[in-house]
């Protein structure tokens, strides 16, 4: 039977017609019911109202639209730039953060390497070492590593290229060591007697045997499609969670460690897994050169099998390699206690088709060029607009054929009143289809003078017969010749300023409306990222060098907001990237990327205060002292004790503005005859300071400091401070500029004014030093050690400085003389320095002395064996304990622990923007709230000269810490360095 269909009627009220009709003609009945009682259909009132209500049921049809529809364009694409909308493959992923996110991205872009590591450097003696360092250790393919026994400037090469992918993607205060291990290549035999169920191929199992042995000496490590992952169960968050992969996915549970011993019961246990295999007898692990004496050891006793149980240990820093030849020659297979014959050339071939296993699984195009459109919806063309006045009767005069030419002209002019009256309502309903049109524009980061619009219109030119009632073209137009009037009303509707299209705008939004409410959208687009931005930085930086209404402060925090918006793939993927020392260039890191746009300083891209030929220019480290060093304006810099001394006992910064572009006309108000001989207006601009401090930035580019006044013919700039301690004994206006007329006084106080503005821009930035960038070498001897019994007093310490490990090796070495007494202890000998009992003196001691009994050991060394008992058992922090440390040059000591995860940040204090306390104390928050958690900061606010001093030995230390410097070089630029940073107090340094 033939289920009975019916047309669902069940629709949303707003969208029905006929409701709409019905609700609209209760409410004019309820508000002119008193005059007007005639609702018939053929009433004009009740036409009009009839198709504006068709009209609204159009619009609905377009607002509900799915948002994909709505943003589709004409060629069926959404702009993504239009949107802040980002593929999940750039927005999900990020630059790698754990171990196993740089393990992924080294397997990914070396296809050489089949597994990597990167192992911590730790201290077993102290928890002051050196964190963030990592030692790599590369598991490259057997072709690989066999050919570097041969080329070791292959090997090279390839560690570089390791290297340097390291350097790019390593976090901030973190870095690898200098030397990358390549394991090398230990050929093993496995020797095993395997019963076999009866199968028509042995080959074939004994190839998954191998397979399985294989993987388990080296498991391979397998690149994933997102379709396999998403059939696997695996969310989109989850498989984009991490680096993005030029080749695939890969699971972390997959990352499996380089192997550094086989236990054969693991090898017997995968083997017994497999379908086919019954039981294992007599497996052997052994090197490949000991396979002659296999044979024999299977003929052994019991004590001998249970030997062999034991884990297979590999040679230190290499991989286990197991050979098709000696595997075959050393696997037999038994079906009933007999053997089974194996046919190796099958064997071989089935090798050679088995499914691939390495590390060249790889998933093409994983990492594709972001495009800038999306594939996505439907294109609707929602912004046309179709008049309703092509919808009404024609006797109503109104439609596209209009009236006849015989009609009265009150006929007509009835009819064109008429039309005007419908193009109020008709003028909204095309709006709001234009608004829907221009969604993509209202949420767009564009700000250019084009689309600085947050309410859309469109003009009613498609209004059949309009042009006949625009006041702006009929008063322009010319009737009388019809091909003329038609080429003007065609330029008419071209012309996009034309007096219709300017009140059109004028009357549906004003500058204020549309930056307040463009603000509030781009803090939506924000929040999508989860973004709360403070404005205070930048409404410090407008009212300190721009300057004007609100509407253009407005205006400024607006064109930031978009900034950070257009950055913010740059922003989140390396947040807390450190910079490529290994470059060439000197550029700023990800770090310093995100707070330089979040403080709006001026060395990026915004504001634009110069032109940069790339992306990449714009991220080069500057001097911020360059306005001073700059040779076409010599600013001389002293420092002066100020007569006052405070607590801090600061050095000012003095300022000279003494060059060729400045006159010195006077220093007080009560010498302007002075000025009298002076030539004028020679120079333009033509102004002094002398002798200011750095105060003069912050209040130099304030109007209210400065006066002009007449002197004779003449008009003189004068200025003072509204500081209350300044150097000079009493406060006096200063003179700075002598001109002949007040035009010209003013016109060079502007200049003034804006030279001043653009040194504290153009001073205006930071500089980073992660301090485990500073440290020596591992390898280089300047590591020692120090036992603190108390915090005044060192129980003994070491007598030489070492390498990293040799020192931990040695202490290793204390510690099991110290538990082994009167037992000689494995390792070479050295000697320590013990403090003796009267506290003057260290007297060398060997290691080799706790090799006698306790009784005849020196008392001070039988303290020293007591102390370091107790720290082993209460392990604190505290004293009794041990201080790993570092010497410098001039064997000055520091303890390790200044490397570890510490970072400098070095900031101008003579900025306008930077002198406010409240604007530092604000920067050293965002810092710390932007720096990961694991990181500990130190702030250093320098004046210019000692700025100065500092950027000398910083760009040096840059330059110094490149992969192809000098090693000499490097560690003095690093000590020079690290010595400028230890000084207790900054304002002493020279």
């Amino acid at each position: 039977m033939i289920e009975p269909r019916f047309i669902n009627k069940d629709i949303d009220p707003t969208a029905n017609f006929e409701v709409i009709l019905k609700q609209a003609i209760d409410l004019v009945q309820r508000l002119t019911g008193h005059v007007w009682t005639d609702y018939n259909i053929h009433d004009p009132g009740i036409t009009i109202l009839e198709q504006v209500c068709f009209a609204l049921t159009d619009l609905h049809y377009k607002a509900a639209l799915s948002t994909e529809d709505i943003l589709t364009n004409s060629r069926g694409l959404i702009n993504r730039n239009q949107h802040a909308f980002f593929e999940k493959e750039k927005i999900l992923t990020c630059n790698p953060v754990t171990v196993n996110d740089f393990r992924k991205i080294i397997l990914d872009r070396i296809k050489e390497v089949n597994n990597i590591m990167f192992n911590p450097v730790l201290s077993v003696h102290s928890n002051q070492y050196i964190k963030g360092l990592y030692r790599i250790v590369v598991r490259a393919d057997e072709s690989v590593t066999k050919n570097f026994s041969k080329d070791k400037d292959a090997e090279e090469k390839f560690k570089e290229k390791i290297r340097k992918l390291a350097i790019r993607k390593r976090s901030i205060c973190e870095d690898v060591m200098g030397d990358i291990v390549i394991l090398k290549c230990q050929q093993i035999a496995v020797h095993a007697n395997i019963s076999i169920k009866y199968i028509a191929v042995p080959e074939e199992i004994l190839l998954k045997i191998y397979n399985k042995i294989e993987n388990l000496l080296n498991p391979k490590i397998r690149f994933y499609s997102k379709e396999e992952l998403l059939d696997k169960g695996y969310t989109i968050e989850e498989i984009y969670d991490g680096p993005l992969l030029n080749n695939g996915f890969i699971l972390e549970n997959q990352l499996k460690p380089i192997a550094t011993e086989i236990d054969p019961i693991d090898v017997t246990n995968a083997i017994t897994n497999l379908d086919g295999v019954n039981y294992i007898q007599n497996l052997t692990i052994e090197n490949d050169t000991d396979i002659d004496n296999l044979e024999v050891r299977f003929q052994t006793s019991d004590t001998n099998q249970n030997n062999e149980s034991l884990p297979f240990k590999l040679k230190k820093d290499h991989f286990a390699y197991l050979d098709k030849a000696t595997f075959l020659k050393h696997v037999k297979l038994y079906s009933d206690d007999y053997r089974i014959p194996i046919n190796e050339e099958l064997f071989l071939d089935l090798y050679d088709h088995r499914e691939p296993l390495r590390t060249q699984i790889r998933k093409e195009g994983i990492n594709k060029t972001q495009d800038s459109f999306i594939k996505a919806g439907t294109y609707k063309d929602v912004g046309t607009y179709y008049s309703i006045q092509n919808y009404f009767p024609a006797v109503y005069g109104i439609g596209p054929n209009g009236l006849s030419e015989s009609e009265t002209k009150e006929r007509k002019a009835v009819a064109k009143q008429l039309k005007t009256y419908l193009l109020f309502f008709e003028q909204i309903l095309a709006n709001y289809s234009a608004q829907l049109a221009n969604l993509g524009n209202l949420y767009s980061t564009n700000l250019s003078e084009n689309n600085q619009k947050s309410y859309f219109t469109q003009d009613l030119y498609n209004v059949p017969h309009i042009k006949e009632i625009i006041k702006e073209y009929n008063q322009h137009g010319d009737n009388r010749d019809s091909f003329v009037n038609d080429r003007k009303w065609d330029d008419f509707q071209n012309d996009a300023d034309n007096a219709y299209i300017k009140a059109l705008l004028d009357a549906i939004e004003t500058p204020e409306i549309y930056t307040e409410r463009k603000n509030k959208i781009l803090d939506h687009l924000l929040a999508r990222f989860n973004r709360k931005l403070s404005i205070y930085p930048v409404l410090q930086y407008f009212n300190s060098y721009i300057g004007g209404s609100n509407l253009e402060r407005d205006s400024f925090v607006l064109k930031w907001k978009a900034n950070i918006l257009n950055n913010i793939l740059n922003i989140d993927q390396g947040k807390i990237k450190g910079f490529d020392y290994s470059y060439h260039e000197n550029l700023v890191s990800g770090f310093e990327y995100k707070i330089s746009l979040y403080l709006n300083v001026n060395h990026l891209q915004y504001p634009d205060l110069k032109t940069f030929k790339s992306k990449e220019e714009s991220m080069l480290r500057r001097r911020l002292t360059e306005s001073f060093n700059n040779t076409e304006k010599k600013y001389t810099i002293t420092t002066a004790q100020p007569q006052k001394i405070t607590q801090q006992q600061e050095e000012i910064d003095i300022i000279e503005f003494n060059d060729e572009d400045f006159v010195v006309v006077t220093n007080a108000i009560e010498n302007l005859e002075a000025v009298e001989n002076t030539q004028e207006d020679t120079i333009n601009p033509s102004f002094i300071f002398n002798s200011q401090t750095i105060s003069l930035l912050e209040f130099g580019i304030l109007t209210e400091n400065y006066k002009i006044i007449p002197k004779g013919s003449k008009y003189i700039i004068i200025y003072k401070s509204p500081q209350k301690e300044i150097m000079s004994s009493q406060e006096k206006w200063q003179a700075i500029g002598i001109y002949s007329t007040k035009d010209n006084a003013i016109k060079a106080l502007d200049e003034v004014i804006a030279s001043l503005r653009k040194i504290s821009v153009a001073s205006e930035g930071f500089h980073l030093v992660e301090h485990v960038l500073l440290r020596p070498k591992l390898e280089q001897h300047n590591f020692g050690f120090t036992y603190y019994e108390s915090e005044d007093t060192i129980l003994f310490k070491n007598e030489e400085w070492t390498s990293f490990e040799e020192r931990e090796n040695r202490l290793k070495k204390i510690k099991e003389a110290v538990n082994n007494l009167g037992k000689k202890t494995p390792g070479k000998d050295f000697n320590f320095g013990v403090r003796s009992f009267d506290n003057k003196s260290f007297s060398p001691v060997s290691t080799e002395e706790f090799s006698k009994e306790e009784s005849v050991l020196h008392d001070s060394l039988r303290k020293m064996i007591t102390k370091i008992k107790r720290i082993e058992e209460t392990k604190t922090h505290k004293y009794p304990r041990m201080e790993l440390n570092v010497k410098l040059l001039g064997n000055k000591i520091i303890e390790e622990n200044f490397y570890s995860l510490k970072a400098t940040i070095v900031l101008p204090s003579w900025p306008a923007r930077f002198q406010d306390k409240e604007f530092k104390m604000f920067t050293e928050d965002l810092i710390k709230a932007i720096a990961p958690s694991y990181l500990h900061l130190s702030f250093k606010w320098l004046g210019i000269s000692r700025m100065q001093k500092f950027e000398d030995l910083y760009f040096d230390w840059l330059e110094a810490i490149k992969t192809e410097s000098d090693p000499k070089a490097r560690l003095e630029s690093c000590e020079v360095l690290t010595n400028w940073l230890l000084e207790t107090d900054i304002k002493k340094q020279k």
